[in-house]
């Protein structure tokens, strides 16, 4: 068995913490797609994070598309009926998330299917 030391005892302390990362980038990826994931990726990754790693740096741009998205979903009269912001500073929250995972805003207001705020 591959994985298993010499005594038999299981893994490898190295492969139980490569694959421990492993899953951490892999949840951390899935959750990329709901949610800015940056405080999740300096905690488990942020070495990688600070020293500019392009997978790590394209799963976090994900995480500010994906929540530019929710904001300007949140701008809606379904979405204004939750939280406690005014629908202009979900609009510039939204904004603020769209120049970090530099998506041009006009782009994110079409695939939010949202008209732009007056």
């Amino acid at each position: 068995m591959g994985l298993e030391n010499s005594s038999g005892a299981g893994p490898e302390p190295e492969d139980r913490y490569a694959r421990k990362r492993e899953c951490e980038l892999t949840y951390i990826t899935s959750q990329s797609a709901f949610r800015d994931v940056t405080h999740d990726l300096q905690r488990f990754f942020g070495h990688e994070l600070a020293s500019g790693d392009p997978k790590i740096l394209e799963i976090q741009r994900n995480g500010f598309h994906s929540q530019a998205l929710r904001w300007l979903r949140s701008t809606t009269p379904e979405g204004m009926k939750t939280g406690s912001y005014p629908r202009e500073q979900r609009f510039e929250e939204a904004k603020k998330s769209a120049e970090l995972a530099g998506v041009p805003y006009e782009e994110l207001l079409s695939e939010a299917g949202i008209e732009a705020e007056n």
